[in-house]
């Protein structure tokens, strides 16, 4: 189980994938210190119950992901 805390509030979910679309490369784990490169990617790895955490940058476009969501997912964030 993997955990963050946003607002003062624990939240708990199977994985957590890290997204930044300036930095990040979809080669990468994923996790906050080497995120994925694009929303699709961290879809594609996520199962139900997981959480695709997108950090906040203003220069950020996260706008790849195109596609239904039929999975069972919690979008995250800061500075979004």
């Amino acid at each position: 189980m993997a955990t963050i805390e946003i607002n003062n509030e624990t939240l708990t979910y199977n994985n957590i994938y890290y997204v930044e679309a300036i930095n990040g490369d979809d080669t990468n784990s994923g996790t906050r210190v080497s995120p994925l490169a694009t929303v699709t990617e961290a879809y594609n790895q996520c199962s139900d119950g997981d959480a695709i955490y997108l950090i906040g940058n203003s220069n950020a476009n996260y706008n790849d992901f195109t596609s239904g969501i039929t999975k069972d997912i919690d979008f995250i964030g800061d500075g979004i």
